[in-house]
Parts: structure tokens; C-alpha cells; sequence
């Protein structure tokens, strides 16, 4: 049986919690051969727990492993492009969590590499995999609210600082390159990104409510954590033809009612929940005025559910059948450009054109 053998660099609370687990029931597809960690214990307990054959401190011994055909890249944002220009390099298709590099230009050197190498490079978000996410997209897409013509998004949250779950040192979302767009508001942009089309400009307002905080995290509690990037933005995006789109994103923020998502057209407007919520996916029709819970079809209910995981399975899928990525460098490079392009509006007085596509 064929399956793509993986590497995974980065043993912290990311990969315990989101990746190794789920990883591990699409075997399959994946096997996990390597795991590689600057902390040696880290590397020693996600190869015990999950049956990877070796663990590693450096990376450059795990990208010189023969076994390792893929890199899945879990580490800090700030390492990123570094790790993920290695891994390209020795000849290793590249899994890279979001975002895929602080810069845009460095995300250009990333996707030309992969480009230039025929290397499969697929990178996080993967939560539009998800079977609610991807029966939306279909919906908007055949028109179910009609033209859309706004849509709304909420990517807030109280930070990793203040999430007392939080295993590992949250002081890096608060470093330049990071902050609340990065890290929570990626997954709705995303999604506008994956139903609308990529957008022409962004028009942003972006500060900082608290340049410090006292971390609650358990990896790092009581730890003074200097705020280095805006912690709160609110951001529109203009895709073209009279179709617009609001999102928030922010730090400091303890609870918001309304859904993930809004999708607002002349037929009809179509909420989208997060995907653990029941339901994931509300219409109401043009002239009526109560929601109708949508049920997910067979075919798409029937599809995996792994949220963050669902990329490394993508990566694997389009190595055993040859198929284009859907999450591909080009499209999360886009994303990129549009939190860049929000703080960078804020600081300007003035939209953003933007100069990525799909």
C-alpha cells in the first residue's frame, strides 16, 4: 500500500492537540516516520505516542532521512519560511501551518521554489475542507442567495495569552508578524477568499488595545508579555463588482454572538457557523423572515472530519492521485497579502491594492 511518508517538525501544543492525533486515523494515506523538535523530549513523545520510526533535534538531519517525503511544518510563524525554504530544498513536498511566511515576499521565494522543483506545496488553513465549509461554498456558489453582495466575518478571540488550556509559550502571537489577524482571523479570510474570489484591496483600521499582558496560558502563566503588532483590526475588503466584505479580528475580545460568517445576496442570505456548532449552515430566503437550518447531503457528510488535519490528509490525497492543490502557496500567499495589507492601510490612511491573486 502507497501512502506519502511524512516528517513532522515542531512538537508543541499545535501538534499534540490538532495534528497528531487525527493524523493517525488516516493512516491509509499517511505514515508518520519522523518527528523533530528543538526539545528532545518533545521529539521522544509524539514519535512513542504516535509510532513515528525516529526522532529528531535537528532539522537537517531529518531532511537528510530518506524515508521523509514530506515535511509537515508545525513550528512558530517566525520560523516558517526558513524551515519551509529547507525542507523545499533537499526535495521534500512541504505541508506549511499559516501563515506560509511573515512577508509576502517571502512567500513569493516559497511558491516559486515549490514551483521550481515540481515539489506539492499545500498550506493551512484546511478547516474549508471541512464537509459544512465545503457544502457553503457550493451553495453561494450555485447561487443560493443570489449576487452576493456583502459579507460579514468574525475573526476574534481572547488570544492565546489569556486561553489557560494553551500548553506551550504564547509570547510569539504577540511579536511583529503575528497578532489576531494571523492567527484567528486567517480562517475567515480564508473562506471569503475560497467562495468570493481573490480581492482587489483591503481598507483597514488597526491599534493596539494593551501594549502588555500577564500570560494565563499554562505553558507560560504569569509571564509579562510585551504587545508588539495591533491586537485589534477591523478590515474591508473589496472583491470587485459591488461585493464587499467586513471582518473583525481581535485579541481581546471574550465572546461574540454572532456566526463566523454571513453571506448576504438579493435571493437570500446564508449564515455560516463554525463547524462544531449545530447547525454549521442557516438560510433565509429573500422576503421571508425566519432561518432554516440547512442539513448536509450524504456526500458531503460522509467526508472526513479532521478540522486542522485535513490539510496533511489534502497533501497526501494530491501525492497519491496527482491532483492540484486546493490549498495551494499561491492562494495562502494571497491571504497573506490581505493581513498584511489591513494593519498596513491602517498606518497609510488609505485602501491597499493589492497585487496577489490565486
Amino acid at each position: 500500500m502507497k501512502r506519502l511518508r511524512v516528517g513532522v517538525v515542531g512538537c508543541g501544543d499545535v501538534a499534540f492537540r490538532c495534528y497528531l492525533g487525527p493524523m493517525a486515523q488516516f493512516g491509509d494515506k499517511v505514515e508518520l516516520v519522523a518527528t523533530c523538535d528543538t526539545v528532545a523530549a518533545r521529539a521522544e513523545e509524539a514519535k512513542a505516542k504516535f509510532g513515528a520510526r525516529t526522532a529528531y533535534t535537528k532539522l537537517e538531519e531529518m531532511l537528510a532521512d530518506p524515508d521523509v517525503e514530506a515535511v509537515v511544518n508545525l513550528t512558530p510563524v517566525q520560523f516558517h519560511t526558513s524551515i519551509g525554504l529547507k525542507a523545499l530544498r533537499a526535495g521534500k513536498h512541504l505541508y506549511q501551518e499559516k501563515p506560509l511566511a511573515m512577508t509576502v515576499e517571502e512567500a513569493d521565494i516559497l511558491v516559486a521554489e515549490a514551483e521550481k522543483r515540481g515539489l506539492l506545496f499545500v498550506c493551512a488553513p484546511a478547516t474549508n475542507l471541512m464537509p459544512s465549509r465545503q457544502y457553503g461554498r457550493k451553495l453561494l456558489r450555485d447561487g443560493v442567495v443570489g449576487k452576493v453582495v456583502l459579507a460579514t466575518a468574525h475573526g476574534s478571540a481572547t488570544g492565546p495569552a489569556r486561553w489557560k488550556e494553551y500548553t506551550s509559550d504564547p509570547s510569539w502571537f504577540y511579536q511583529e508578524g503575528v497578532g489576531p489577524l494571523v492567527d484567528t482571523g486567517v480562517y475567515a479570510i480564508d473562506y471569503l477568499v475560497d467562495v468570493l474570489g481573490p480581492a482587489k484591496r483591503v481598507v483597514g483600521m488597526s491599534d493596539t488595545a494593551f501594549p502588555e499582558l500577564v500570560s494565563e496560558a499554562e505553558g507560560a502563566k504569569g509571564k509579562t508579555i510585551k504587545v508588539r503588532v495591533p491586537d485589534t483590526n477591523a478590515l474591508i475588503l473589496d472583491f470587485g463588482s459591488a461585493t464587499l466584505a467586513m471582518l473583525d479580528s481581535a485579541f481581546n475580545v471574550s465572546a461574540q454572538k454572532g456566526p463566523a460568517l454571513e453571506f448576504c445576496g438579493d435571493r437570500g442570505t446564508l449564515v455560516v457557523h463554525h463547524w462544531w456548532e449545530d447547525p454549521a449552515l442557516e438560510l433565509c430566503p429573500a422576503g421571508g423572515y425566519e432561518w432554516q437550518p440547512v442539513q448536509l447531503p450524504a456526500e458531503f457528510a460522509s467526508r472526513p472530519s479532521f478540522a486542522w488535519a485535513l490539510g496533511v490528509l489534502h497533501l497526501a490525497e494530491c501525492y497519491l492521485e496527482a491532483k492540484k492543490p486546493l490549498l495551494s502557496g499561491a492562494r495562502a500567499r494571497h491571504v497573506l497579502e490581505i493581513m498584511w495589507a489591513g494593519p498596513e492601510s491602517s498606518k497609510r490612511g488609505r485602501p491597499i491594492e493589492l497585487r496577489t491573486a490565486l
